[in-house]
């Protein structure tokens, strides 16, 4: 077998020899061979010329091709008479053998015959099948489709992905050893070793490669075709284990166990465990928006607390962790305090704020208000909390002179919690009063509106002074 030759033949002057001289271009793809072929005509003798017009034909396998011209043949001339190209198919196994022959003739010659044909056989065109599949996750099944140039054929199919090689069987499984198959369709299941081959990346080309047989011999070339293993998102993204327990004392007595936090006054203890799936490693955590496996958040507002992680394909898992928590309400205070009159020893003291009305569970959040009066004891009340979850409270206080002042120490105490302000308690200021020789008056004279009887208060109090004179 070749792409190019040439033969000779015999005319009817032994002393002109005719010669075919052909050449083969072919296509695979098309199993065709372009099969161009040229007769010439030399003389063997010196000193003779044969010259004239010359008839004939050309015939390549089937096609049939006539010409004419003018020629003048000597000795080694390799005279041109005729040239044609022909495409010829070959056979379902890419063999070909196809004829060429010539006939022709100068007139009123001794170049009255040619006689020249020949059997030439091209190289045989590489028949194998060739393999597609596409593109598929790991794990799952991606349909092999083996092309085949003619039903005799087996094939043997192979596959590499990274650093890992084998071959697939008629069931699709992933074997140690060639197996020849007749079938054109055949369901490769991906094995799961081959997350282990892109820890770092979401997928990468596997490349097949199909072997084609013709009983035991093989034909062609192996050919090869590639598809996307792909690592997918949702079976390997990392799987997250959060988990959220309290971390205050304080609060875990009130409440009695890890897993009830209490607005405002929890300290959450967060930590999360990730764990990454199918080959990957774990590059990143998130608690909250901040980064690291373990966070105290205090006090929080809101039970609901967001967790992540990303893994080395770049793939991120999120949750949102929802924890059951108490609605409680901070507790604050605003005081005031004032004497019931001028001059009396007793006073009120007005309380009111905010306070949860509720159970942590282990306690109960009751309350109380306490009024210090500097050194003296202190008076304690237990007011009732609305649903409102507001209070209001005035808490009586006596033996106070009213001659000074006093700095007051107002407290208010929940189960959780303790606010205090401090408050001043003027001295009194009577509307008069009696001295060895005078008499005050303290209301000021800026009003005349006050009456007692229909007279001024200040026309009455001068009244009595005068009487009192008399």
């Amino acid at each position: 077998m070749a792409l190019s030759g040439s033969f000779g033949g015999k005319t009817a002057n032994r002393y002109i020899k005719p010669t075919i001289t052909w050449s083969a271009v072919q296509s695979v793809e098309g199993n065709y061979s372009d099969i161009t072929a040229t007769l010439t005509y030399s003389r063997t003798n010196r000193g003779y010329t044969t010259s004239g017009t010359w008839k004939g034909t050309l015939t390549i396998g089937q096609e049939v091709f006539s010409d004419s011209r003018y020629v003048e043949i000597t000795y080694d001339s390799n005279t041109l008479a005729i040239t044609a190209t022909a495409r010829v198919y070959h056979d379902d196994y890419g063999a070909l053998t196809a004829e060429i022959s010539a006939t022709g003739k100068v007139g009123g010659t001794t170049l009255s015959e040619t006689v020249i044909s020949g059997q030439v056989t091209p190289d045989e065109i590489p028949r194998a099948s060739t393999v597609t599949a596409p593109n598929c996750y790991i794990g799952n099944r991606t349909t092999v489709v083996v092309q085949r140039k003619n039903d005799c054929f087996t094939h043997t199919l192979a596959y590499r992905f990274g650093s890992l090689s084998g071959y697939i069987d008629a069931e699709g499984n992933a074997v140690a050893e060639p197996v020849q198959l007749q079938q054109t369709v055949v369901n490769f299941l991906l094995p799961e070793a081959f997350y282990e081959q892109i820890p770092e990346k979401t997928g990468d080309v596997c490349t097949l490669s199909c072997t084609t047989y013709l009983e035991q011999q093989v034909i062609g070339q192996p050919q090869t075709g590639q598809f996307q293993a792909v690592a997918r998102e949702i079976t390997c993204r990392p799987l997250l284990l959060p988990r959220v327990e309290e971390a205050s004392p304080e609060v875990l007595a009130l409440t009695g166990e890890s897993g009830m936090f209490v607005r405002y006054l929890s300290v959450l203890r967060c930590t999360l465990n990730a764990m990454p799936r199918n080959g990957a490693y774990i590059v990143g955590r998130q608690i909250a928006g901040e980064s690291g496996g373990q966070r105290d958040i205090s006090a929080p507002e809101q039970g609901e607390i967001s967790f992540s992680a990303v893994d080395s394909r770049g793939y991120v898992a999120t949750q949102t962790l929802s924890v059951p928590m108490l609605p409680y309400v901070p507790l604050t205070l605003r005081a005031s305090a004032r004497r019931i009159e001028p001059t009396s020893d007793e006073a009120v003291v007005s309380v009111h704020g905010s306070c949860w009305k509720g159970n942590f569970g282990a306690a109960e959040n009751a309350l109380s208000v306490t009024v210090q009066v500097e050194d003296g004891p202190p008076v304690t009340v237990q007011p009732q909390v609305s649903e409102e979850h507001t209070f209001a409270v005035q808490v009586p206080l006596s033996g106070l002179d009213y001659t000074r002042s006093y700095r007051l120490t107002v407290t208010v105490t929940d189960a959780a919690a303790t606010a205090s302000q401090e408050v001043t308690l003027q001295k009194g200021i009577p509307v008069f009063h009696w001295g060895d020789r005078d008499f005050c008056f303290q209301v000021p004279v800026e009003m005349p509106a006050l009456t007692l009887g229909g007279v001024s208060l200040e026309n009455y109090i001068r009244t009595i002074v005068e009487e009192m004179q008399t």
